[in-house]
C-alpha cells in the first residue's frame, strides 16, 4: 500500500501507519492574528478638553454656570427705578473617580520558545483594553443622564426609523441644543435598520473609503448628523440604548494618559507590562441628549 493520509474533518491530516506511516508536521503561521475590537468613538463625542487642566494634580474639577437673564421682553422697561439684579451661578463637578489598571506578564520560556515577539502584541491590546475602558465609561454616564428616552416606531416597534431620528432631534430642538456637534450613536442591529432608511447616507456612496475607517466607528450621516457604530452600546429591559447627543453634553478629562511600565521578575524569569488610566465623565447638559431604545430580538 503506498504512503497516505486521510484528511478528516475537525482532526485535519492523520497519517497512515505502520510502514506507510507519513509524517505530517504542524505548521505555526507567521503572525499573530489580531482580534476583532470595538470601534472607540465615545470619548472623541464629548467635551474632552478639560485634561489640561487636572493633568497635574487634583481629584474634582470644579465648573461653574451662570444663570441666563429670563426678564420678560414683552413691555418696556422703566425709565427710572430698574431693580438692579444678580445672576446666581451654580457648581457642577467633575470627579476623577476611575481608575483602571492591568498588568500582562511573558514568561523566558515562552519568549525562547515562541516563534512570535509578544511584547509588541501585549503593549498594543493593553491600549485598546485602556481606550476601551473610557468609551465604556462614557456610554454608561451618558446613558444613564440622558434627558429625554423615546422608543423606536419602525416595523412594528422593533426597529429605528426615520421618524425616531427625526422625534430625537425634535428633543434636542426644543431644547435649544445647537445643531453643529450632534451624533447619533447605535450598534450593528441600528446601522442594519438605518440601511433601510433611504434618508441613511453611507459613506460609501459618497465617495468616502469604507464604511468604518480604521476604529472611529463613522459609517454615514443623517438628518444632518454623523451616525456612528460601537459594540460599547449598552442593553436594559431586554432594550438597546442608542443615543442621539451633542458634543457639549458630557465632559470627561484623563489626568494622565495611558501609561505604560515594563519590568522584570528574575526569580519567575517574567517581563512584565502593566499600563494604568485615570480619569472622570460626567453628563453636564441633560437635555442635550436623548436615548432611544430598540428591542434586541429583532435583527
Amino acid at each position: 500500500m503506498p504512503n497516505y493520509v486521510t484528511h478528516t474533518i475537525g482532526t485535519g491530516a492523520v497519517s497512515g501507519s505502520g510502514d506507510e506511516a507519513l509524517n505530517v508536521p504542524e505548521i505555526w503561521a507567521k503572525e499573530i492574528q489580531d482580534n476583532r475590537v470595538n470601534n472607540l468613538v465615545m470619548w472623541s463625542l464629548i467635551d474632552g478638553r478639560f485634561s489640561s487642566e487636572i493633568a497635574q494634580k487634583g481629584d474634582t474639577l470644579h465648573l461653574n454656570f451662570m444663570d441666563e437673564i429670563t426678564d420678560d421682553t414683552s413691555t418696556n422697561s422703566p425709565v427710572s427705578g430698574l431693580t438692579i439684579d444678580g445672576l446666581d451661578t451654580d457648581q457642577v463637578d467633575l470627579l476623577i473617580d476611575r481608575y483602571i489598571r492591568k498588568v500582562l506578564g511573558v514568561q523566558d520560556v515562552l519568549k525562547a520558545q515562541s516563534a512570535y515577539e509578544f511584547r509588541a502584541p501585549h503593549t498594543a491590546r493593553l491600549g485598546r483594553f485602556l481606550d476601551r475602558a473610557l468609551d465604556e465609561e462614557v456610554m454608561r454616564k451618558t446613558v444613564a443622564g440622558a434627558g429625554s428616552t423615546i422608543t423606536v416606531t419602525g416595523n412594528t416597534n422593533t426597529t429605528l426609523a426615520f421618524a425616531d431620528v427625526v422625534k430625537a432631534a425634535a428633543a434636542l430642538d426644543a431644547a435649544n441644543v445647537p445643531q453643529d456637534g450632534r451624533a447619533l450613536v447605535v450598534n450593528g442591529y441600528g446601522l442594519g435598520d438605518l440601511r433601510q432608511v433611504p434618508e441613511f447616507t453611507a459613506y460609501k456612496e459618497t465617495g468616502e473609503a469604507g464604511l468604518v475607517k480604521g476604529t472611529t466607528g463613522l459609517v454615514g450621516e443623517i438628518y444632518g448628523m454623523k451616525v456612528y457604530v460601537t459594540n460599547a452600546v449598552t442593553t436594559s429591559a431586554g432594550k438597546y440604548n442608542f443615543l442621539m447627543l451633542q458634543k457639549s453634553a458630557v465632559i470627561g478629562a484623563v489626568q494622565n494618559v495611558p501609561s505604560f511600565e515594563a519590568d522584570r521578575n528574575k526569580v519567575d524569569g517574567i517581563d512584565f507590562i502593566a499600563g494604568a488610566q485615570l480619569w472622570g465623565v460626567k453628563v453636564l447638559r441633560a437635555d442635550h441628549i436623548v436615548k432611544i431604545t430598540r428591542p434586541v430580538t429583532s435583527a
